[in-house]
């Protein structure tokens, strides 16, 4: 038994040892290096190839599944396999808020991102036509609504950006006084939360503030010029092109026969104010001109001495709801509200919520506050000796309108007495120019523009470095306010195309046809920026950097944190190598072969540098030290991939409830945060639609009951899935290799050196492992250098072909 064991070990040994009687030359490990590491990367590119046309697959699969649970579809190129959940279809009720856009588009990842901005955009659902909620015109038209809202708040977040952040007439000889018919302080009033109206002329300093004409929070007059309220109130809109100022107001729905309406010149919130806490929740807003005083508008008293003491009688006046959630009222309503120790305001709202920059007033039984639409309006208190009325608070915050024990927050106006009047005494050539005081030149002849520009942008010479000459620093100063003149009007401008897409809002929905608005309007934009700023400073200077993203081949701007940014860059997960390679087994063997042969034919050395095929370079010497980036290239490629593929176990589940956004914004509690007297959220136009009475699309609504439910399959779901189940069968042969074994190690390969055929090539025997798999194999194989690198694709293309048996 044992001889004939020895005996088949002979037999064996011979069979596949080296030719005998041959001279027989083996291969360095150099050689069998160049060919494992190649030999990897092949099965790299055919395993990165797989996984992305299974991601796709089931990217489609996945969007049709979406249908059926009440998800709005992909409407963009590529949603990944971001399903589950979604928000509640009421949230397709309204057309999305920029807040909501802009939150979409800050995602990194772009399949989150085009997942997110999908359901975003679930509103856009009644624009299609009765019956056609399923067709693939309906993604098509939502898809270009979304986009165009995309275009519409990137030019509002735009034009914001054009504006900076930082920004004269002395406090009136009179102040904190009242018509004498006004009632008196200590007499009780009924409550703005359900109340009854002020007496007309009793705020002589109230000032509605309104952003597109519409009432969005209150302010006090605190000079001719100026305007004192709440800093959260520009969270939405800090471009002061915007905002009106009404004052002598008393009934919004019609003229009062005192009212006067000026425009905003600058917007000068706290530089300390928290947006998130609500610390420091004060600003400043100049108006254009001053205002006419009368005996019914008249500046109130900032505060002097000291503090009122807890216990004392204020006031609080404003057009806000009258009751939490509810309408804004048409006239002036009051309420008499008592000042509460600071211990109890921590005690009751939170102590960490609380600063000393804040104060409460109230009735910790409730009933009796402040409420929405009252931001930035007055808290008044009486001085007993002269009878004047301070400006004690601003309304900022609180924790529903008259809970009991959730009395209201104001800022404590004299803790930022000192800022006020330093803002309010600062020279005219101590500022930045503002775009109305700038663009009012251009009305002016030539000789009045200069001398208005020169005291304008005396500004820009309180920058010049020290030890810079006069005519540099002049010229300097010159350039910046040049700069700044031409981003003001291209916001002028940019004002203009707002304006035109609000009024076309009707034709949008009628005729559905947005490619002007996607295509050619971003289009003429970029042109707009490449023209106005060509120097390298300007566009600095300007802060702008210019990308338009395409999504779907649509256009649109990309809007991040105020500034035009570039788009992410394309995607990574698709290497431009073997791309023409289909997924059978042999059409690699065929592609690989073919380089080969291609690569026999080369015969100068520029022939060789300069291959027609880009894999071919993967083949020569001279790519030699790049092979290792390009793994793991290629294994980033296969990790990402699988990543998103085995995301269908746990979805991410993405919920954009517009509540959830608020939720960010809204600290502490909740925040006497700006909203329109409609409740509609900034810049929106929801006007209704002949199918706005319709449900939002839905595929699930074909399954109604649970006999449909067995009987019925969601449109293109059956579809989706065969194409995904063609594709693992397609690229089985890679897909079934574990990640472990994802590679080629070419372990000898021994020449017979007396079998060179024509062409300078041998016949080897070749041992390998492939996939984890043992194989032995023969092939032809060059010697020198050259001809040994192009028999390297065919001697991968036989390694391959083992993988069949």
């Amino acid at each position: 038994m044992l001889l004939l064991i020895s005996l088949l070990f002979v037999i064996l040994d011979c069979l596949l040892g080296a030719p005998t009687g041959r001279e027989v030359y083996r291969m360095p490990q150099s050689a069998l290096k160049a060919l494992s590491d190649r030999g990897t990367v092949v099965l790299e590119a055919a395993m990165s190839g797989a996984l992305s046309a299974l991601e796709h697959a089931s990217s489609d699969r996945s969007r049709a599944e979406a249908g059926c649970r009440g998800c709005v579809p992909c409407l963009f190129q590529d949603c990944g396999q971001l399903t589950g959940p979604c928000s509640p279809l009421s949230s397709g009720l309204t057309e999305p808020s920029c807040d909501i856009i802009t939150k979409a588009q800050k995602l990194q990842d772009e399949a989150e991102r085009s997942w997110t901005l999908s359901q975003a955009c679930a509103y856009y659902q009644h624009r299609c036509p009765p019956g056609e909620q399923d067709k693939e015109s309906c993604i098509r038209i939502m898809g270009e609504s979304c986009s165009a809202r995309v275009l519409q708040c990137s030019l509002l977040n735009t034009m914001q950006n054009l504006e900076p952040a930082t920004q004269t007439h002395v406090q009136a000889a009179v102040c904190g006084q009242r018509l004498s018919m006004a009632q008196n302080v200590t007499q009780p009033r009924s409550r703005i939360v359900g109340g009854s109206p002020a007496p007309p002329g009793s705020w002589p300093w109230l000032v509605n503030l309104q952003l597109d004409g519409g009432l969005m929070c209150g302010g006090v007059l605190v000079d001719s010029s100026w305007v004192v309220t709440a800093a959260h109130c520009f969270a939405g809109s800090r471009s002061e092109s915007y905002w009106t100022a009404v004052v002598g107001d008393f009934d919004i729905t019609k003229t009062d026969p005192d009212e006067q309406l000026l425009k905003v010149n600058r917007i000068i919130p706290h530089p300390k104010f928290n947006p998130k806490t609500f610390n420091n929740d004060i600003a400043l807003v100049e108006l254009t001109s001053p205002v006419v005083l009368s005996n019914r508008i008249t500046p109130v008293c900032l505060p002097t001495g000291m503090e009122p003491p807890t216990g004392s009688p204020c006031l609080v006046a404003g057009w806000g709801s009258l009751y939490e959630d509810g309408p804004s009222a048409d006239v002036v309503m009051e309420a008499k509200l008592p000042l509460l120790p600071q211990s109890t305001c921590k005690s009751t709202l939170g102590k960490d919520l609380v600063t000393n920059t804040m104060l409460c007033a109230g009735y910790l039984s409730g009933g009796i506050d402040s409420c929405q639409g009252d931001s930035g309006g007055p808290l008044i208190y009486q001085d007993r000796i002269s009878g004047r009325f301070q400006l004690h608070g601003i309304t900022s915050w609180g924790d529903g309108c008259g809970e009991k024990g959730k009395p209201g927050v104001y800022t404590r106006v004299s803790a930022f007495s000192d800022w006020i009047q330093e803002e309010i005494r600062k020279s005219l050539g101590s500022r930045e120019p503002t775009c109305t005081e700038l663009l009012k030149t251009t009305d002016m002849t030539e000789e009045e523009q200069r001398s208005e520009f020169s005291s304008l942008c005396h500004f820009y010479r309180l920058t010049c470095p020290p030890g810079q000459s006069t005519s540099a620093c002049s010229q300097m100063a010159e350039d910046k306010c040049l700069t700044r003149f031409k981003k003001c009007q291209l916001r002028s401008f940019l004002q203009t195309l707002l304006d035109l897409l609000q009024r076309a809002e009707d034709y949008i929905r009628d005729k559905v046809d947005l490619t002007f608005f996607t295509q050619t309007l971003p289009q003429l934009v970029e042109h707009i920026y490449s023209v106005s700023f060509t120097h390298t400073r300007e566009k600095r200077d300007l802060g702008l950097r210019q990308s338009l993203t395409q999504i779907d081949g649509v256009l649109l701007l990309a809007e991040l944190d105020g500034a035009v940014v570039p788009a992410e860059p394309a995607s990574s997960l698709d290497l431009p190598m073997f791309r023409e390679v289909g997924p059978s087994l042999d059409e690699w063997v065929e592609y690989l072969t073919t380089i080969s042969d291609d690569l026999d034919k080369l015969n100068t050395s520029t022939d060789i540098s300069n291959p027609a095929r880009q894999e071919e370079k993967l083949f020569l010497q001279s790519e030699e030290s790049s092979v290792p980036q390009l793994q793991g290239e290629f294994q980033n490629v296969i990790s990402a991939l699988r990543s998103k593929l085995n995301s269908r176990a746990a979805p991410h589940v993405l919920h954009l409830d517009t509540k959830e956004v608020q939720d960010e914004q809204e600290l502490p509690n909740n925040p006497r945060v700006p909203v329109s007297p409609t409740g509609a959220p900034f810049y929106s136009s929801s006007s209704s639609t002949n199918w706005e009475s319709q449900k939002p699309w839905s595929l699930s609504t074909a399954l109604t009951n649970e006999e449909n439910l067995r009987t019925q399959v969601c449109p293109g779901v059956k579809e989706t899935s065969q194409q995904v189940s063609q594709v693992r069968n397609s690229y089985r042969w890679v897909l079934n290799i574990p990640g472990k074994n994802l590679r080629m190690n070419f372990q000898e390969v021994l020449v017979d050196l007396s079998s060179k055929n024509d062409h300078g090539l041998y016949q080897a025997r070749v041992r390998a492992v492939v996939g984890g798999r043992p194989l032995t194999f023969y092939s032809l194989v060059g010697l020198e250098n050259d001809s040994f690198y192009r028999s390297v694709p065919r001697i991968i293309a036989l390694a391959l072909e083992g993988l069949k048996t």
